[in-house]
């Protein structure tokens, strides 16, 4: 992969790399190293933008070093309401890529992933395209139990409600196309973004592609992920596409 530079004769990114961070201190550091590993065997520009979520910690810090050292990375702050849809929302005002992905930086997702998601995006063979950890048997074995019930009961509520057939609707770790976001709007500021762009892209009859994904385990920290404050939210993206509101 070429590294998008910070000088003025780098042509544009082609791939923007949004990267969602509330209190990632520990874990921003090894995913970057990861992300340099995997995109220097791409052959694409790109760049990755740290959104920092309202941390408490010093991940603003880190990320501002990170940038320091890396030219291709660059830092802003999610200064709406906490939660990653808006951060995503922040990331996607300053992403100059033609095409955008979601990573989390808590490093569960299989960045090998990258290089195939831009591939069919860039072949005109997929709109969007998602990362399945329920593709393949062994897949999702570090996904929480409580979290695997949940998914499958809304998942079957999206197939009957939507007639979204799709494993991994949910699943925030995605490319797509950034010129996608000008079709529709997203209201959701929580963990339902991912759903909410997924039954609206949907509806509108944009191409969703799963590919197989591994999902792994958390390098440090705890998820700031609740079944509790998102049971709503994530019922509220169904009824947004039902509704088109």
């Amino acid at each position: 992969m070429r590294m998008e530079k910070s000088s003025d004769e780098a042509s544009s990114p082609t791939l923007s790399i949004i990267v969602p961070s509330h209190n990632e201190q520990e874990n921003l550091p090894p995913l970057v190293d990861r992300l340099a590993q995997v995109l220097s065997e791409i052959d694409w520009h790109a760049e990755v933008i740290l959104v920092d979520d309202h941390s408490s910690d010093a991940t603003e810090k880190v990320a501002d070093n990170l940038a320091r050292i890396h030219g291709w990375i660059h830092v802003s702050r999610n200064h709406g309401p906490r939660g990653m849809g808006s951060t995503l929302k922040t990331g996607l005002t300053e992403a100059r890529g033609k095409y955008v992905c979601f990573v989390m930086a808590d490093g569960v997702d299989d960045l090998t992933n990258i290089s195939r998601m831009v591939q069919l995006l860039d072949l005109g063979q997929a709109d969007i395209v998602i990362s399945s950890r329920y593709m393949r048997p062994g897949y999702s074995r570090d996904v929480p139990h409580k979290y695997k019930f949940w998914s499958t009961c809304f998942r079957l509520a999206s197939r009957i409600l939507l007639g979204v057939y799709l494993k991994d609707p949910t699943n925030a770790y995605r490319c797509l196309r950034r010129e996608l976001f000008s079709q529709f709007k997203i209201t959701a500021n929580d963990f339902s973004f991912s759903a909410e762009l997924t039954f609206k892209a949907w509806k509108k009859g944009l191409r969703i592609v799963e590919i197989p994904g591994r999902h792994g385990r958390r390098i440090r920290g705890r998820s700031s992920f609740s079944f509790r404050k998102v049971a709503w939210p994530y019922v509220r993206a169904l009824l947004s596409t039902i509704l088109g509101w």
